[in-house]
């Protein structure tokens, strides 16, 4: 006979003893000969990475921490039938368990005395066929069920509310260069107080290492709960800059990083409303920053659009213009509205509503959009005076300058072709008077 260690999700039924089932159908079912508890061991979650990608429960060493469970004498055959069954994803370890109070099913057996210890048997995930994971809420409902009903003391049953200890990793744990939990190398740490907490940061983000403490960690992570959606939107922000191959971004995701590290730690010394506004102020600075982006992108945009059609356009005029005569005058007024369009952005750019520079396809379509807008109102616009749509127009006194009409000169052309383009809402609004008026200027009904 061995004495088996069973602990985490295996106190809850005998699902376990399926691979030895065969051995054990004439027997009646194990039962537990008493509890017992592994001294400086946590209990600590793992992932298998093989295919079924299923959950375990570990033991990850953790001084002054201890796991709970049950002692129950299998027969050599069925132990090794366990072992084998889960010989992929599973090994067999020696651990020294420290005799507690007897199972309420049995009496304490004569060879288990309480306060003594035993070496017993138990199986725990093999590392190189697993990774550390934080427990999900179901499987912590199935084992803190079983620790309620099985009567252990009060502190763990809290340890195992709070989630354990996740991976068994330890404030001090967090070393420069080292892993952390998601096995992302550690860049720089901001702050470390073990055993309460460590802010960190990986090449991704700002992270967190919470206590040592399983109820002090409950608390860290109900209080940095509330800045989580902040962080994110933040990572998001800076996405790209930390890896970017220009020193100058990088040197500009460190100082966010830093000041982010500085609102996590108010948060962890207690000082939730601080960090809250804190990150809110990160947040805001680096909404700002790539604002700023966005309108030099857009103003970028907005001249090379402009540049490319003047350079459509004097092509045009250059391969066509000795045989279209007057109509020369369309060319040079879309040319004028390409400029209007561009100096009407230029001089509203701080004002107008842009986009950050993470959307600068966009912001590069509604700048070209704006200059193509202003190139046909100017051609429309000269259309119109070319062929007396638009009311009578001159200017001067005696010698007056007709602005309508097929004599209309070149430098006019350009002139309203530039106000078109400047003000681009001028041809529609005009078009649109045009429209809803009858051939007597009385409006339609």
């Amino acid at each position: 006979m061995s004495l088996y260690f069973a602990y985490g999700i295996d106190l809850q039924n005998t699902d376990w003893l399926a691979p030895a089932a065969a051995l054990l159908k004439d027997q009646p079912p194990p039962q537990p000969s008493a509890c017992g508890v592994i001294p400086d061991c946590a209990l600590s979650f793992r992932r298998s990475t093989l295919r079924t990608n299923a959950m375990f429960c570990s033991l990850a060493d953790v001084a002054g921490k201890s796991v709970w469970g049950l002692l129950i004498n299998l027969p050599d055959n069925v132990l090794a039938a366990l072992v084998d069954a889960k010989s992929e994803t599973h090994e067999r370890v020696q651990k020294t368990v420290t005799i507690q109070r007897p199972s309420q099913n049995l009496p304490l057996p004569t060879q288990l005395v309480i306060g003594e210890k035993a070496t017993a048997i138990c199986l725990v995930p093999k590392v190189d066929a697993s990774t550390a994971v934080l427990p999900d809420q179901d499987l912590l409902r199935q084992i803190l069920g079983a620790t309620l009903q099985l009567g252990f003391p009060i502190n763990y049953v809290r340890a195992v509310a709070a989630g354990g200890v996740g991976t068994g990793l330890t404030v001090d744990d967090i070393k420069l260069k080292g892993e952390d939990l998601t096995q992302q190398t550690i860049e720089q740490i901001y702050y470390k107080a073990p055993p309460r907490f460590a802010v960190y940061a990986t090449q991704k983000r700002v992270m967190v290492q919470y206590a040592d403490d399983n109820l002090l960690e409950a608390k860290q992570r109900g209080d940095m709960a509330s800045l989580n959606g902040l962080r994110s939107q933040i990572s998001g922000l800076i996405d790209g800059w930390q890896n970017h191959k220009s020193r100058k971004k990088q040197c500009k995701a460190a100082k966010y990083n830093a000041r982010v590290a500085a609102a996590l730690n108010l948060c962890l010394e207690g000082d939730g409303i601080n960090a809250f506004s804190a990150l809110q102020e990160v947040k805001a600075d680096i909404v700002d920053e790539r604002a700023s982006w966005g309108r030099f992108e857009y103003l970028m945009s907005a001249l090379v659009a402009a540049f490319f059609y003047c350079v459509v356009m004097g092509g045009l005029q250059t391969k066509y213009g000795p045989d279209i005569g007057d109509a020369l005058n369309i060319f040079r007024a879309a040319q004028a509205g390409a400029i209007g369009a561009f100096f009407s952005i230029a001089i509203a750019i701080r004002q107008r509503t842009v986009l950050t520079d993470l959307r600068w396809v966009d912001n590069a379509a509604d700048a070209a959009l704006r200059i193509t807008i202003g190139v046909i109102a100017a051609a429309v616009l000269c259309l119109l005076f070319r062929t007396n749509l638009a009311p009578p127009l001159s200017l001067g006194g005696a010698t007056s300058t007709p602005v309508t009409g097929p004599a209309v000169k070149w430098d006019i052309v350009v002139t309203f072709g530039f106000i078109a383009g400047f003000l681009e809402r001028l041809v529609p609004d005009m078009l649109s008077k045009m429209a809803t008026s009858s051939g007597n200027g009385t409006p339609k009904k």
